[in-house]
């Protein structure tokens, strides 16, 4: 709940953000104060601050949410325009939509702007001030939809801000596996690349499964590869924080050979169920297919399931030459 303030001055953000999780009750309650009077612009910093700063961690955990915006101004009355309060009012509720559009979408967040509007200086007739700050004001009202899920919000670094996207490309960099029987163990690290942001994370997949020998090649086999060509790919949602990839997968090879430069089939598809999909109930794998450049032993045909995991930031691949 929003209180008022008992004297002639508020300050410029009120926050009440007690979560519920009744969908019918806003998850958070924001009012911005003390816009300057008939002006409809946002204070800087401390509407910009309090938006970036308390609204986005504050929903980033959720799935989705709808968000209400109304705009109100004080009851100094405009001369030449009687009209003029409501106007003004719906100016600023159009001011915050718009900067919320603008961060929000930059950073994936599945949200929709629900209530839109003005309510002019009505709430104000009372008032002993004339022109008091919290009059001049916006209020933001966020209903958080899904099951929250604990995803730190963007750290926003010297004045940069980092950018959901959904354009990423995919490079093995190294692959072992090993086989005896019908079972197969498999682990492979590999990169992905935030090509929008200038960002680079490391993976591991491994996994343990059945195997199909081709025929007449040894029962027990090892292989080593390394390397792959850059593969460019695109998410079918825009992800912000790379720890999204992490998830169950499914390697899939088809039959080959690999001498050192020299390689023969042999092409790997990789099978990703991110958790960037499954917190937005997005169906379908996300397919990356590839061939290693170099190494040593032969691709089975097989399909394993296993289990993608990020690395930590210290980690760095064996550099092979060319």
């Amino acid at each position: 709940m929003i209180v008022e303030p008992r004297g002639p001055t508020c300050h410029d953000v009120i926050i009440d953000d007690h979560a519920s999780s009744d969908p019918d009750h806003p998850t958070f309650v924001m009012r911005l104060c003390n816009f300057g009077t008939g002006s409809a612009t946002l204070l800087v910093p401390s509407h910009h601050n309090a938006m970036t700063d308390r609204l986005l961690p504050a929903v980033f955990p959720w799935q989705s949410a709808w968000i209400d915006v109304i705009g109100y101004a004080s009851r100094l009355p405009y001369s030449q325009n009687p009209s003029g309060n409501l106007s003004l009012s719906r100016a600023r509720a159009a001011s915050v939509v718009n900067y919320l559009q603008t961060f929000l979408s930059r950073l994936g967040f599945n949200f929709r702007i629900n209530v839109v509007e003005g309510r002019g200086d009505w709430d104000g007739q009372r008032d002993p001030v004339p022109d008091h700050g919290f009059r001049r004001a916006a209020l933001i009202r966020v209903f958080c939809q899904g099951k929250p899920t604990y995803r730190p919000p963007p750290q926003l670094r010297h004045g940069y801000t980092i950018a959901a996207t959904d354009q990423f490309v995919f490079q093995a960099i190294e692959s072992a596996s090993v086989s005896g029987g019908l079972f197969e163990a498999n682990t492979m690290f590999f990169s992905i690349h935030d090509t929008r942001n200038g960002r680079i994370r490391y993976f591991a997949y491994r996994s343990v499964g059945l195997s199909a020998p081709i025929p007449k090649l040894p029962s027990v086999m090892a292989s080593a590869s390394h390397k792959s060509s850059p593969v460019p790919f695109s998410t079918r949602c825009k992800i912000l924080d790379l720890e999204d990839f992490a998830g169950s997968a499914e390697m899939e090879g088809s039959p080959g050979v690999t001498l050192d430069s020299l390689s023969l089939g042999g092409r790997v598809t990789l099978r990703m169920h991110p958790r960037a999909y499954a917190d937005r109930s997005i169906s379908g794998p996300l397919v990356v297919s590839f061939s290693f450049s170099r190494g040593f032993g032969a691709t089975l045909k097989d399909v394993a399931a296993g289990n993608v995991t990020i690395l930590g930031d210290s980690f760095r691949p064996a550099v092979y030459p060319d």
